[in-house]
């Protein structure tokens, strides 16, 4: 089966390797800024869907061609597609768009004109099928990129996948299970090994971590008593509550409450925006959690973090005596970010 699959933007790489590990798929390509296609057998399917860590959606293909800058071009491409294989009489549809490029029609013009040939061939055929755009039975997909159109069929609805059965609370800031594991796999989390998030949030960090490797020691940790407890609901939901050590403890006093050289991984995604009163709170957290790691992680210790200034990371960093061995700027929501990671 041919896919166009979705991931943050910034993360592709990571989402290829996980298709080809999961796939046994040597198709996996980049074809745009958190886009990519695959081949997968599909027997494999499920296994993508259900633990894939990176993939924010996946559609199944059912048509692509090239296009021009007119939406009949793109609907010519609709029409060569037997919607009848696809789905069944009596059900509800939406189109959804995504494009990049200049063409002379809008995302809302591509769903619109895609969907009247849907509906169209469908009644042709003595199928009879409604647009209900809130709760549609089946999600039709239109990813243009510049001149190239990919047509599909999301595979588990309109739900982004990232979206976690286990968020019985939602934090104010909850942090993307995609990222989070971004942050895990960059940092290079391995069995054995401890881990703690200084700044845990609703806990998605220190849960991600415990739901695919079963062999670590997780340290879930926040100044905020709401958010433990609400990390601890979440963690409950996942059936990892009792391999997650809880704590409650502000990030500038974690350090004496802690053994020295005692965590192999810290991986945070501090504070910023809504959550802070000022840029310059947020800043001392960060340099609270740069000082935390020095003084914590082991000999072979990183420091995986998420933050929107690289400059002032790599200043405080190099202040203190840690040296960073990855960066790559991603889109966290509608704000570019920096994942970087740090060793002593």
């Amino acid at each position: 089966m041919l896919l166009i699959t979705k991931t943050v933007p910034g993360l592709e790489d990571l989402l290829v390797n996980e298709l080809a590990g999961i796939g046994k798929s040597a198709e996996a390509k980049v074809i745009n800024r958190g886009v990519c296609i695959a081949t997968i057998s599909d027997d494999k399917i499920t296994a993508l869907i259900d633990q894939s860590r990176f993939l924010t959606s996946a559609s199944m293909i059912v048509g692509q061609g090239v296009i021009d800058e007119n939406l009949e071009s793109l609907q010519a491409i609709a029409r060569e597609i037997e919607w009848e294989k696809y789905i069944p009489t009596n059900s509800t549809i939406a189109v959804r768009t995504e494009r990049v490029g200049q063409h002379r029609f809008t995302s809302i013009d591509a769903s619109r004109g895609v969907g009247e040939v849907v509906l169209n061939k469908l009644k042709s055929k003595g199928f009879e099928a409604k647009v209900h755009l809130n709760a549609p039975n089946y999600v039709i997909t239109v990813d243009i990129i510049n001149y190239n159109a990919y047509i599909g069929i999301r595979l588990a609805g309109e739900e982004s996948l990232h979206r976690k059965w286990y968020r019985v609370y939602e934090h104010i800031a909850s942090l993307k299970p995609t990222i989070a594991n971004a942050l895990l796999e960059l940092g290079d989390l391995r069995d054995k090994e401890t881990l703690l998030d200084p700044v845990c949030g609703g806990g998605t960090i220190p849960i991600e971590a415990t739901l695919y490797h079963e062999d670590i020691v997780a340290v879930c940790n926040d100044v905020s008593k709401k958010a433990i407890d609400g990390a601890r609901r979440n963690a409950v939901a996942a059936g990892v509550e009792k391999r997650i050590i809880f704590k409650n403890i502000d990030v500038k006093e974690l350090s004496s409450r802690l053994s020295p050289k005692s965590i192999d991984l810290i991986a945070a995604d501090p504070p910023f925006g809504i959550r802070m009163g000022s840029l310059v709170d947020s800043q001392v957290v960060v340099k609270n959690i740069l000082g935390l790691a020095k003084q914590v992680l082991s000999e072979e210790g990183r420091l995986s973090i998420i933050y929107p200034f690289r400059d002032f990371i790599e200043t405080e960093s190099e202040n203190i005596g840690l040296e960073i061995r990855h960066s790559r700027k991603i889109l966290h929501g509608d704000l570019e970010s920096w994942i970087i990671v740090l060793a002593l």
